[in-house]
């Protein structure tokens, strides 16, 4: 087995707590566009089936809009809920606990990217906001390259950057469909991160469940 160069990793759900993030986000939208307090039964219900259809972030955010008319009869109509949400989510989204201590890990032992599905304002200012510049030597966004993972342009263009084959790079994010399919397709070796056994796969494929994890298997 070739040596390790190089991790590659996902932002949302990996690195930051996206889970958490979209919850106080979520709380946001519905004090300030909704003009619901958020701490009654009722505003709470909406934030909790806001997150049910948010689906970890892998839903169109016009579907949200649809379903406040059709369950609470709230109607948005012309409401832009992408921007909003771009413009907001990286103001609530914040490192897990053990992150930076695995990034310093890391960082003493391989080069490091960050490779993120997403719109490049709100994924570019939750890496300022959560100070990761200076750990990664390349960032590729999405919204950048107009191909968002799984295609395997985004890992290419990684493998490219540090000259390395396929087999020399690791890739750990928490969305199979899109992190572990894209580094499939892209020859890389997949590390799935996710924080509980509520997900279960009879593909072998390497399983974490904190990025601390790291830390004992690389």
């Amino acid at each position: 087995m070739s040596e390790i160069k190089v991790v590659m990793m996902d932002l949302d759900n990996t690195l930051l707590d996206r889970t958490e993030g979209a919850y106080r986000t979520f709380r946001h939208f519905v004090a300030s566009v909704l003009d619901i307090d958020p701490d009654t039964m009722y505003g709470e219900a909406i934030v909790q089936e806001l997150q049910n259809w948010d689906g970890y972030g892998n839903v169109r955010k016009s579907f949200l809009v649809e379903n406040l008319k059709r369950h609470f009869q709230i109607d948005l109509e012309g409401f832009d809920m992408p921007s909003w949400w771009f413009d907001n989510l990286w103001r609530f989204e914040e490192l897990y606990p053990d992150a930076l201590e695995t990034l310093d890990y890391l960082k003493e032992k391989y080069s490091l990217a960050l490779l993120t599905n997403g719109d490049h304002y709100c994924q570019s200012q939750k890496v300022v906001q959560n100070k990761l510049e200076d750990y990664f030597e390349l960032t590729i966004i999405s919204d950048d390259i107009g191909r968002p993972k799984p295609d395997p342009l985004m890992y290419n263009l990684a493998l490219e950057h540090f000259n390395i084959r396929p087999e020399e790079a690791v890739y750990v994010g928490d969305t199979f469909g899109k992190d572990i399919l894209g580094a499939y397709n892209a020859g890389i070796r997949g590390i799935w991160i996710w924080p509980d056994d509520g997900r279960h796969t009879t593909c072998e494929v390497e399983r974490i469940y904190k990025i601390s994890d790291l830390m004992n298997i690389l």
